[in-house]
């Protein structure tokens, strides 16, 4: 199969035909057939001697125990090689959303809800860019799209339920880009806003305030997997992105009353112009549980 992925042309040959058939429903959004993108980067998934899988790339060649571990190193082997080519691209571990042509992201450490907040988010009208990571330009301030499955850990509840066919691999459950409740973003968009989610679920209603550049900037670098790429070791290009977004911290609480709470900051900061400066906090009432 062959995939446009920032730009580049990446190949993937897999000789095992039901994992051929994962990895299509995988990337869906990213297939293409475009040959004029730059040089291709190039994975191969075979079956060892030994009844296993092992995986060719640009690093040379690992030995794989099953699907589950092939799509994982197949995932992580291609976001470093898409690091390498693309290096002036900051890469920082966040979810992708857009809503009215601009970005935002869902930052935070792994197990902090980013992609079960997004999954549900894309039932309220937003729209998919990616799940777990976000490929930015210093220079624009814009965001690339990386649409590949979203991948969840657990379950959630109604009214955010599952499809009724999912697949489920290594403890993960994959909703491809086909079966999400939203379209995919098709291009880059500008970053709007950005809700760095702390990993603690508060037990009914969230928490989520404005926070300034310096302490969102804080807290987006650390969130970084290539700032060693960029000039001043990234710091002033996580700075410039806190500076321009407007940024929030967010204590996840229920499903449906985070959702709530992130589009009514939303909502209010558009309508009064405001950034990420305020101090006040923007507290979800207790009566919301």
């Amino acid at each position: 199969m062959l995939l446009r992925a920032l730009g580049h042309r990446v190949r993937i040959d897999c000789t095992d035909p039901e994992l051929n058939r994962t990895l299509h429903d995988h990337f869906a959004a990213l297939s293409t057939a475009d040959v004029d993108a730059r040089t291709a980067i190039g994975f191969t998934i075979g079956v060892d001697p030994l009844g296993g899988l092992s995986l060719d790339g640009p690093d040379g060649r690992v030995a794989l125990a099953d699907d589950a571990e092939a799509l994982y190193g197949l995932e992580s082997a291609l976001v470093v090689a898409l690091q390498r080519a693309r290096p002036d691209l900051l890469f920082l571990h966040a979810a992708v959303l857009e809503r009215d042509g601009r970005a935002f992201l869902l930052a935070g450490e792994s197990g902090a809800g980013k992609s079960t907040t997004a999954w549900a988010l894309l039932h309220h009208g937003f729209a998919y860019a990616s799940d777990e990571l976000a490929p930015i330009d210093p220079a624009t301030l814009q965001v690339l799209p990386y649409p590949r499955a979203l991948c969840l850990k657990h379950a959630p509840a109604a009214p955010y339920a599952l499809p009724a066919s999912v697949r489920r691999s290594g403890g993960t459950i994959y909703l491809a880009p086909a079966r999400l409740p939203s379209r995919v973003v098709a291009g880059p968009r500008p970053i709007d806003a950005v809700f760095v989610l702390e990993a603690r679920v508060r037990r009914g209603a969230p928490v989520l305030r404005p926070i300034g550049a310096a302490e969102a900037g804080a807290r987006l670098y650390v969130t970084a997997l290539n700032a060693l790429s960029h000039a001043e070791r990234g710091l002033a290009a996580v700075l410039r992105i806190a500076r321009h977004a407007r940024c929030h911290a967010l204590a996840p609480g229920e499903l449906a009353a985070t959702c709530a709470a992130i589009e009514r900051a939303l909502d209010s900061d558009a309508s009064s112009g405001a950034g990420h400066e305020r101090s006040a906090p923007f507290l979800i009432p207790e009566d919301t549980q």
